[in-house]
């Protein structure tokens, strides 16, 4: 009986992530490239040199064009968010480059200067999760800073033309809301659709779990563009309705993962075509008839329930609002507490000033004509998000350092006028941003020559020298990055999964355990949003475990652990429904005790080396309201079982 319970509490588990390569350093990536984004980056950057060239004053040109960096960090948020962004980061840029060059005169003060704006700049674009470029520029600012010719007395009046770039930067990115001011939420709202058929379509495949979380991530930014319109919607204001289909869209979601738990196989597909249709139906296209279920089960007829609320949401006059449970978007506190609680940002942020510190130092020391390259060359190498990513990133820095020279060199030895450097500077700027989503390497050839061009047309030097110089220093900082990699918190990837997968069961097991007391209201509704947010971590965490340099064994022998608590993650949610909906028939206190104690033993065991008593003894009580989660729940105790089990001689992490 125990064989046949095992075979059918098994389920398919996908094939693992596979660690990265360094043929991927040089890898062409097949994604759409960022047009909008970099014309709009060239167009203020050749606003901002213009204007130093025609008024006779290029150094102050150059100055605003460091602040015009600032329209690099345009993403795709509702644009009251992206102005608040925008302005810090313009204002990040002034003082990157006024503390660089104020401590200029001090060797040691700078060093201390770009070791803290390194570290700074990587803390606060990690808490309010900024892409790349992240921190690099603010280093890059300040390293520009740092190079040109000693002026404290300048200090004032370089950070008020950064400003004046930034404010150019500003409006640039925030053009857009005249014309469409809801484009961000309705963007990312139909988003949340097209992922959710996506997954649909992939139930019963291999693509079936990374298709899930892609969808969970997409309702996650679809949540957070809608969250500020709870505040300041009215029945009359398109945001309005954008609210309304964000809820719908996570109900969607539910029904979704409730329907592939509840059958093996695939789903008819004619429904995914029914799902794609409603990412249309977001922006006004029309909604196509909605099939009929292919059997009575409650699954499906719970199913096309849901698809029809959206539709009415989609097209009705006047949608109705059927639930604000989300949370208001988090302060800035919030945020800066919530990274400081996040190993991933914390670990980057110390390894990243104590890094670029040494750096610094270390240039000084060797007597480097430019020393502040080295610091350059590490923060652009640390940016990564694995070890491995940011060992790959140091190949393709030294690749694309050695492109940048040979071409900035053939440029240099044609002594170009400003007006070149000025045309120069625009291109490669616009190159740089349209390529850096497909080849890191290349990108960074060309923003290597469009800094020395920058530096050049403010300090008269012979080209070699400097040239030389810099690739010295690229080799230097190359060396120091990789050993911050190996030497600062080199475990902490591995460390911080246990307790991820921990947290994430015992969220879990909350969660179902205040459904089965029936509770509602806040308690309830805060740990479903704790678990969303811990379940997202969870793949992140893995991934970041699973390349880090060594990769230790156990990690590997977690995959299906890590698949079994995700699939967990999502489908109790669904089955419970929101705000703490009953569970019915009632259970005894006592069951919900072996509840309580069965995913707190499992969360218990992932921090400890996976020690746990008998695991054959652990198990749901064979109820009918808990039927739906019984084999998953089989699942994880046995995918736990077997990575605890693995003899040490299997568990030799293959190379």
């Amino acid at each position: 009986m125990a064989d046949s319970d095992s075979k059918r509490s098994s389920v398919k588990t996908p094939p693992p992530p596979k660690r990265q390569h360094p043929s991927q350093a040089f890898q062409w990536k097949l994604v759409p490239l960022p047009w909008r984004k970099a014309t709009g980056a060239a167009l203020t950057t050749a606003v901002a040199l213009s204007v130093g060239l025609l008024s006779g004053h290029w150094v102050y040109g150059v100055w605003a064009f460091m602040g015009a960096f600032t329209s690099i960090y345009v993403a795709p948020e509702p644009y009251p968010t992206r102005g608040k962004i925008l302005l810090a980061v313009g204002v990040g840029l002034a003082l990157s480059l006024g503390l660089a060059s104020w401590t200029a005169p001090s060797w040691w003060m700078t060093g201390l200067a770009l070791g803290f704006i390194a570290a700074t700049a990587t803390f606060l674009t990690g808490a309010w999760h900024i892409p790349l470029p992240q921190s690099l520029l603010f280093i890059l600012i300040a390293v520009i800073a740092a190079a040109l010719p000693v002026d404290p007395g300048q200090t004032g009046l370089r950070m008020a033309f950064v400003l004046l770039g930034g404010f150019g930067g500003w409006l640039q990115g925030m053009s857009g809301w005249i014309f469409h001011r809801r484009k961000p939420e309705t963007q990312a709202v139909k988003n949340a659709y097209r992922r959710i058929a996506e997954y649909f379509t992939a139930i019963g495949t291999d693509a079936s779990f990374e298709r899930q979380h892609q969808a969970a991530l997409a309702l996650k930014q679809a949540e957070d563009s809608v969250s500020a319109l709870r505040r300041r919607w009215a029945r009359d204001d398109p945001g309005y309705r954008l609210v309304c289909l964000a809820d719908e869209a996570e109900l969607l979601f539910r029904a979704t993962v409730v329907l592939g738990a509840s059958r093996p196989g695939r789903l008819p597909q004619a429904w995914g075509q029914t799902l794609t249709s409603l990412a249309e139906a977001v922006t006004g296209g029309r909604l196509g008839p909605i099939p009929s279920p292919p059997n009575d089960r409650s699954e499906w007829a719970k199913f096309r329930r849901q698809v029809q609320n959206v539709a009415l949401a989609a097209e009705s006059p006047l949608p109705q609002l059927r639930k604000a449970h989300a949370e208001c978007p988090p302060s800035a506190r919030r945020r800066i507490t919530a990274a400081f609680n996040e190993a991933s940002i914390t670990t980057a942020t110390y390894r990243m000033g104590i890094a670029v510190t040494v750096g610094a130092f270390l240039g000084h020391s060797l007597g480097e004509a430019h020393p502040y390259w080295i610091p350059l060359t590490i923060g652009a190498i640390l940016q990564g998000s694995t070890a491995r990513t940011m060992a790959w990133r140091s190949i393709q820095r030294l690749t694309g350092t050695i492109l940048g020279l040979a071409l900035a060199l053939g440029v240099l030895l044609l002594h170009p006028g400003l007006a070149v450097i000025l045309a120069a500077v625009v291109l490669l700027q616009f190159f740089m941003l349209l390529f850096i989503v497909r080849n890191y390497a290349l990108a960074v050839a060309l923003i290597t020559t469009m800094a020395l061009l920058i530096i050049s047309s403010e300090v008269i030097t012979p080209p070699w020298p400097m040239i030389s110089a810099r690739f010295i220093d690229t080799l230097i900082g190359a060396v120091i990055a990789l050993a911050a990699i190996r030497l600062l918190w080199s475990k902490t990837s591995s460390e911080h999964l246990g307790s991820t997968l921990a947290q994430t069961i015992r969220l879990t097991g909350q969660v179902l355990s205040l459904s089965l007391e029936k509770a509602r209201g806040e308690e309830s509704l805060h740990t479903q949003r704790l678990l969303e947010k811990s379940v997202l971590h969870l793949q992140a965490d893995y991934n970041r475990a699973l390349n880090q340099i060594p990769t230790p064994s156990e990690v590997v022998h977690l995959w299906p652990a890590v698949v079994s608590a995700e699939r967990l993650a999502y489908l109790v949610p669904a089955v419970v429904g929101t705000e703490g909906r009953r569970i019915s028939p009632p259970l005894a206190e006592a069951v919900n005790d072996t509840v309580r104690r069965l995913f707190e033993t499992l969360a218990h065991a992932c921090e400890t080396d996976l020690t746990a008593p008998a695991w054959n003894e652990l198990s749901l009580p064979k109820i009918p309201s808990l039927q739906p989660i019984q084999r998953p729940v089989r699942g994880l105790i046995e995918s736990l079982q077997a990575a605890a089990l693995t003899p040490s001689s299997d568990r030799e992490t293959p190379r």
